[in-house]
């Protein structure tokens, strides 16, 4: 049996307004690892940075960073061995009963990530652990837990649980954030700067209700 960890984050809102600032995608990413080296090497990259006298109370925030950090960061990411997938969803393709409820169009967005991810990357008697970040809208973080957890239940044969923290406290949720930047960032804005960085370590991109 081999254990494999999948880290994972979304990007995009839950608005489905259309207006100006509301994103036109929500997309889920992940990173999956059978040696988890990254995290690691990311907290050597803090302590690094640290004793350079950058500030970074909460870790790494591809959004938040300085261009200058995220290159450094990129730079780690970019030399290991890790699986990137990402499933976009153009929101304006969401029909009325998902758009209603959070957490019933998130379970939709995962469910079809790990469908079509765990079987590539895991065996059936692989046991495996999803790791997403704590989601800031009203959703409980036990409520999404669970249903992650369901999920994970549904598409793998074998053993496997899952568990929702906070990105601060987890490099390798940091890491699956830096992920999905890249990749919101070329379907949002066009902007392949990011992208490009990881771009090999890209295993798929699936665009769900793809024209």
């Amino acid at each position: 049996m081999v254990r494999v960890e999948i880290y994972g984050d979304e990007s995009g809102d839950f608005s489905f307004s259309g207006k100006p600032g509301a994103s036109q995608y929500f997309m889920v990413t992940t990173i999956s690892v059978r040696e988890n080296t990254l995290g690691h090497q990311l907290l050597n990259l803090r302590r690094d940075l640290m004793w350079e006298r950058y500030a970074l109370p909460r870790g790494f925030h591809a959004q938040q960073d300085s261009a200058e950090l995220r290159g450094r960061v990129y730079d780690v990411i970019a030399a290991s061995g890790i699986r990137i997938d990402s499933t976009i969803v153009a929101k304006s393709d969401v029909r009325k009963p998902l758009q209603r409820s959070n957490l019933r169009f998130l379970n939709f967005v995962w469910f079809a990530h790990l469908r079509h991810v765990i079987p590539r990357i895991a065996g059936a008697g692989d046991e495996i652990m999803v790791v997403g970040a704590a989601v800031r809208t009203q959703m409980s973080d036990t409520d999404v837990r669970n249903a992650l957890g369901q999920i994970v239940t549904d598409v793998h044969p074998g053993p496997g649980h899952a568990h929702i923290v906070n990105a601060s406290t987890d490099f390798m949720v940091q890491a699956a954030d830096y992920c999905g930047w890249a990749v919101q960032r070329k379907w949002e804005r066009g902007d392949f700067r990011a992208y490009n960085r990881v771009r090999h370590l890209i295993a798929s991109e699936h665009e769900l209700f793809g024209r």
